[in-house]
């Protein structure tokens, strides 16, 4: 197969292409291929560094690639209607490397018009912009999850080295003593895990989260939209960020709610603090504003 120099300048391209857009390429249409081939076969042909070709699975697969081809092929396991069972198909090698890396396309443009920016006018980058915003918080959101993902593996490898010292630490303690300790760090192991799931974010709320952030680090009208109502409609995270910003002016004032429960130490009291607005002794103020 010929190959260019798209190898070394890292821009190989494979994907599916449609029968119909094949306009004078001698590949058997999708009705011939269906008849004369059978399942596993394959055609192929080429013009300078593009190979397009046709497999048979199920039905005609049309592909197309200008690094890769169908050599060397592989195999595939497909369910035989024959044989009743699961059976080695020939693969090519094209389809093999498509297989791999397929859906990061297909999945942004699904996740990008799930909550996109629906406003519509009339000036032609009006588009561009919101497409460009959408992708951005996409590709965000999809590498605050990787690093979640991250974090936690590692979480889980410490928590496994854990395991073995603790139960280096049960040598010496009887069955009873041994079976209510596990029982007490699998209880543990299960709180912390539940807790880390609440850290993984859909979509919706990665928005929201962003956008309240932008607004109260952004807004010259912040003090005055994040009090009262407006504070009890911010997201956890939004006003865990207010709680932790000491540039702000935190301070405690005689509340008209009575019988308010206090956030540190969960007794009520008749105070709050103005600008996180949320029920606090005058003892739990500094506390409760530390990280």
């Amino acid at each position: 197969m010929p190959y260019s120099d798209s190898i070394q300048k890292n821009c190989g391209v494979v994907g599916t292409v449609r029968q119909n857009r094949l306009v004078g390429v001698p590949l058997p249409s999708k009705k011939d291929a269906s008849k004369d081939m059978s399942r596993g076969q394959m055609k192929s042909t080429y013009s300078e560094d593009i190979c397009a070709m046709v497999w048979r699975d199920s039905q005609p697969v049309y592909l197309m690639s200008n690094f890769t081809g169908p050599e060397p092929a592989g195999s595939c396991s497909r369910y035989g209607g024959r044989d009743k069972g699961y059976v080695n198909v020939p693969c090519p090698k094209l389809v093999l490397d498509y297989n791999q890396t397929m859906g990061g396309v297909d999945l942004l443009n699904q996740s990008t018009k799930h909550y996109g920016i629906s406003v519509r006018l009339k000036k032609w980058y009006w588009s561009l912009i919101t497409w460009f915003l959408n992708v951005m918080m996409v590709q965000a959101w999809r590498l605050f999850r990787h690093t979640w993902r991250h974090r936690h593996m590692l979480a889980r490898a410490e928590e496994a080295a854990e395991d073995q010292l603790f139960e280096e630490g049960l040598a010496g303690l009887i069955r009873v003593e041994k079976e209510q300790k596990r029982k007490e760090r699998e209880d543990m192991k299960k709180k912390k895990k539940r807790e880390e799931k609440k850290e993984e974010l859909p979509l919706l709320d990665f928005i929201r989260q962003v956008v309240e952030h932008i607004i109260l680090t952004r807004s010259d009208v912040k003090e005055e939209r994040v009090h009262q109502r407006e504070m009890s409609k911010l997201s956890e995270a939004a006003r865990q960020f207010v709680r932790l910003d000491h540039s702000r002016a935190h301070f405690v004032i005689s509340s008209e709610i009575k019988g308010g429960v206090c956030q540190k130490c969960k007794n009520r009291t008749k105070y709050r603090c103005r600008t996180c607005n949320v029920a606090l002794h005058p003892e739990c103020f500094v506390s409760y504003h530390e990280a």
